[in-house]
């Protein structure tokens, strides 16, 4: 389980340590540093395992871009703690178009490869999908690509009870048409592959995707990942960006709840979201103690100006669901608008 990350000069951070839990959320405004951490940690990832210790990722810019522009210092690193071992990238000498980087002390790509990530950027309804290598399908990809093909490869696999809806279905295949039909009622997956175009043609109740709801298609890949992280893998990490996109709130709190008992089963689940419902969805989770309450952390993002270090609020989740304090931007909005609505003008 990853239990801390150290960032140093890295965008909006001088010096933070974040702290990890089996549930991690990470919310807070637009620009205020939390995709930084996922980023952060993928980062590690790639330059400890396959990246040749060249830590930036495909979308990345020139160099200076990444180095914080509140300090003066031309370098930065980024420490992962994981299992009491350290993974550590430092990229040093930046200039705009150069750096040097000083690789961590040995490969070890095993120990970082139980690490999966669906991006925010996930492909939308597509009325095709790459069906790959099906020997190498490990994940649905990072943009939900191989979520067909993923299925199609592990459909038999057996679903812990806790993240069944109904007990007597056991598969995957099952239990994410389960899932769906919670986020849109009596939807039903199929699909057919092309074996000559070596592609999948997904339906939902016999209509393409194209002709459906976002919701649906952007949700897949998430309800898959979570449903099999419980059976596969015991050291599983996923870190999943808006795992809310295009559903509705009662959509979204059923979705929080997934997330929830998927990391009660023993894997660890890190996501960035700016949904209220998510939040609520663990909250009630943990209120009907089907999660222990320390087993989540809620980190709460805040930078009032683009000159000022990213800070951290970290509210304590108590086992009735409530919270340790509020910080103000935390979710309160609703509250705000109401009160607002409500005065006399």
């Amino acid at each position: 389980m990853i239990t801390e990350l150290t960032l140093k000069n890295f965008k909006s951070f001088v010096e933070r340590t974040i702290a990890f839990s089996p549930l991690t959320v990470l919310t807070g405004m637009n620009g205020s540093g939390k995709s930084s951490v996922i980023q952060a940690i993928r980062m590690v990832q790639k330059s400890c395992g396959g990246g040749y210790g060249d830590p930036r990722l495909d979308d990345h810019v020139l160099p200076n871009k990444l180095k914080s522009k509140l300090t003066k210092e031309n370098w930065y690193s980024l420490i992962l703690k994981k299992d009491s071992k350290n993974y550590s990238t430092e990229v040093n000498g930046i200039e705009s178009e150069s750096y040097g980087f000083v690789p961590d002390d040995g490969k070890r790509e095993s120990d970082l490869d139980c690490i999966s990530y669906l991006s925010a950027d996930r492909l939308g309804p597509q009325n095709h999908l790459p069906a790959g290598n099906m020997n190498e399908i490990s994940g649905v990809g990072n943009y939900g690509e191989y979520v067909i093909a993923f299925l199609d490869k592990f459909q038999y696999s057996k679903v812990p009870e806790r993240l069944r809806l109904n007990q007597e279905d056991e598969n995957l295949f099952d239990n994410t048409n389960a899932w769906l039909s919670v986020i849109s009622k009596g939807t039903i997956l199929r699909y057919d592959k092309n074996q000559s175009q070596n592609v999948f043609y997904p339906f939902y109740d016999g209509i393409v995707p194209t002709e459906t709801g976002y919701g649906i298609s952007f949700t897949l890949p998430v309800i898959v990942s979570l449903l099999y992280a419980g059976e596969k893998n015991p050291e599983r990490i996923i870190m999943i960006e808006n795992p809310e996109s295009h559903l509705h709130p009662a959509a979204q709190t059923e979705i929080g709840k997934l997330i929830a008992l998927a990391a009660a089963n023993g894997k660890q689940v890190i996501i960035e979201t700016h949904s209220d419902h998510i939040m609520d969805g663990i909250r009630i989770v943990a209120k009907q103690e089907k999660i222990d309450a320390h087993d989540v952390k809620f980190h709460f993002f805040r930078r009032d100006s683009f000159e000022e270090e990213t800070r951290v609020e970290t509210p304590e989740l108590y086992q009735d669901g409530k919270l340790s304090f509020w910080p103000e931007g935390f979710f309160d909005q609703g509250l705000k608008d109401k009160a607002f609505l409500a005065r006399k003008m």
